[in-house]
């Protein structure tokens, strides 16, 4: 029997098997009919009268069969001999004969509920016992384990060679890894390129990435691996900027003095001149005006451009300030982050966030918001991200129903680091093939224009057809797999294909526009998006994920359990109520968690249709999950 599938333990009537229900349930009519037949022999006028046939209607009533029958029999005999004191010794001896046997009866149904409660009782008890007793067998698995294998993508050699270095670097996982990299790599695209799949279909070569790892996973570690040419490029650009941007400002400010000066100068010479006479015309005025205008206009000409500062990506800003960064930035606003702040705060904050914005900058759409001080628009926004978080930090955005139904969620790559291998030591110049690829593309697409126009590059007609059978694979496989909450996800999930396919390709090639997209880079980016489905399912499952922080707060509850108490647990269960009754959690929160914790083989569960459910905690439940007080 394998640990790590969940086991609903029902019974049903119709099962071969006779349950203690359905047992219980013939006894109780085969009690009811022998009550019946001897009240029946006792007492034969103990039923409510029936109603009368015609043909008895038309008869005397000492000639009705029923009359005859009573006629036949002793027990009720109206015989107007027999004396009053007989007539009542009767009755009361059969009132007597009558309670006897109807509090036997009662007895007996007591006894035998007594006797299937326990039955029942038992059997659970067996149940659970032979199923903890396969349970325990087996060890108890971590609540953060997603991955079935940690497995190397096939990717290009030079990529190939870099996952592998980073994910022995940090001790990460080897598809984890692949997916923030390619993400970083489209960050550095900066938002200027459509993929094109044919005439009527095109994706923006933007993905946003949401991985999950618990602490002590070295997370910061990996994510100053992949900010690191983003900084040394902004660095080179600031510095650049900041040596003539001093002396820029300065004649920019000089200019701007001398073309006011100059035009307050010639407007009062012409005031001063006419204050004796009469004023000119109006229609002089405006030719000085007019003039003043040309002179100063010509005059700021000669002010130098001075760029804004170079930022590629933030960890964190308000909304304000990221429309600021989006206008000085050509329209993109990158994100690589171990935090959750930018995405919570800022992004999908509820007061202060805007979902729209995440919205386009994933589809690339005409963007427009309008506040107190201006209107601001952009013809594309693009926000390329790769976030690296906490469980429970994750479990909230899965959780919220409203952010699924808007679509927010399923814009993001989910994945989880499970595991954490010891980082080995990587020499100097493992990684300058990711400094040399991600410089080369901010170097090409880096821009300060927000009008600049986009690229395209196309799919090969063979690539096409891989996208198009990797989404017959996904309808037909996956989707009547996936909750319904995930389904948008695998709507999604061709179009994600061809993006990671066009970072594939700019690994490939040092013009990332040069050539179309081969079929051989559009499969690899097919299989990784396929190997994310398994993450996928945990984080829209209402077993998976988003019963993950309630699972917690079980786990927790129980370890605050007295010692004294605890062998009596794992000896004879507890009952789900209590649980209920302890944390304050809905019926169906507790049932889910209970399925996850169940499904990580730290407790059985008995299902037998009541509302509560029955437990058998793992026989190293208390001890394994002491270690590791979680939060």
């Amino acid at each position: 029997m394998s640990s790590n599938s969940t086991k609903n333990l029902s019974i049903s009537e119709s099962s071969g098997r006779p349950t203690s229900r359905s047992i219980s349930e013939k006894r109780r009519m085969e009690d009811v009919e022998k009550i019946r037949e001897a009240m029946e022999k006792e007492f034969s006028g103990w039923l409510v009268p029936q109603e009368k046939s015609a043909t008895e209607a038309s008869l005397p009533p000492s000639k009705t069969p029923s009359a005859m029958a009573d006629s036949d029999q002793n027990f009720f005999q109206d015989d107007k001999n027999v004396s009053s004191s007989n007539k009542s010794s009767t009755y009361h001896e059969t009132r007597k004969r009558f309670v006897d046997f109807v509090s036997a009866a009662n007895r007996a149904h007591r006894e035998n509920s007594i006797f299937e409660r326990r039955h029942h009782d038992f059997y659970v008890r067996r149940s659970l016992d032979d199923e903890r007793w396969y349970r325990d067998r087996d060890e108890i698995i971590p609540l953060e384990k997603v991955s079935q294998d940690d497995e190397m993508p096939e990717l290009p050699p030079t990529l190939h060679e870099l996952v592998k270095g980073m994910a022995h670097a940090t001790g990460l996982q080897y598809l984890g890894v692949a997916l923030a990299t390619l993400g970083a790599t489209l960050i550095a695209v900066r938002g200027r390129v459509w993929v094109r799949i044919n005439r009527n279909w095109r994706e923006f070569a933007v993905s946003m990435h949401l991985q999950s790892a618990p602490s002590g996973f070295r997370k910061t570690q990996f994510v100053e691996m992949l900010q690191r040419p983003f900084k040394t490029y902004m660095e080179q650009k600031n510095l650049a900027y900041s040596a003539s941007r001093k002396a820029d400002e300065e004649k920019n400010s000089i200019t701007t003095q001398v073309a006011t000066a100059l035009c307050k100068g010639r407007i009062k010479a012409v005031v001063s001149k006419n204050l004796e006479g009469s004023l000119p015309d109006l229609s002089e005025i405006d030719a000085i005006i007019n003039s003043c205008v040309e002179e100063r206009a010509n005059i700021m000409s000669l002010k130098r451009y001075v760029p804004y500062a170079c930022c590629l990506f933030v960890n964190k800003c308000s909304t304000p300030k990221a429309f600021e960064l989006l206008i000085e930035n050509g329209g993109c606003l990158g994100c690589i982050t171990d935090e959750a702040d930018m995405l919570t705060s800022t992004l999908l904050n509820p007061q202060h966030g805007i979902p729209s914005l995440v919205l386009h900058g994933h589809t690339g759409q005409y963007f427009s918001e309008q506040n107190c001080r201006k209107a601001m628009t952009f013809q594309q926004i693009a926000l390329p991200m790769v976030h690296i978080v906490q469980p429970h930090e994750m479990a909230l955005l899965y959780s919220n129903s409203r952010k699924i139904e808007q679509g927010l969620v399923a814009r993001f790559v989910p994945f989880f680091y499970d595991t954490s291998e010891d980082p080995v030591e990587i020499g100097e110049g493992a990684f300058d093939d990711y400094f040399s690829v991600i410089s080369g593309l901010l170097e090409k697409f880096y821009s300060q224009d927000c009008q600049v126009e986009p690229l395209e590059i196309c799919l090969s007609e063979q690539g096409e057809k891989v996208i198009y059978e990797f989404g017959e694979i996904v309808k037909r496989d996956i989707r009547p797999k996936m909750p319904v909450s995930g389904h948008p996800y695998c709507d999604k999930s061709c179009g994600l294909a061809a993006r990671l396919a066009f970072a594939i390709h700019a690994w490939n090639n040092v013009d990332p526009l040069d050539g179309n997209i081969t079929a051989e880079e559009v499969k690899q980016a097919c299989n990784i998006v396929y190997e994310t489905f398994h993450h996928a399912l945990h984080a829209y499952s209402p077993t998976g994920l988003r019963a993950y922080p309630g699972a917690v707060r079980i786990i927790n509850t129980l370890l605050n359990i007295n010692y004294e108490e605890r062998n009596h647990i794992i000896s004879h269960g507890l009952d789900s109520r209590r649980i209920e009754q302890r944390i304050k959690l809905s019926r169906e929160g507790i049932n889910d968690s209970l399925r996850f914790l169940e499904f990580h083989n730290a407790l059985s569960i008995y299902d037998d249709s009541s509302p509560n459910l029955k437990l058998h905690v793992h026989r190293d439940f208390f001890r394994f999950f002491s270690q590791k007080r979680y939060e």
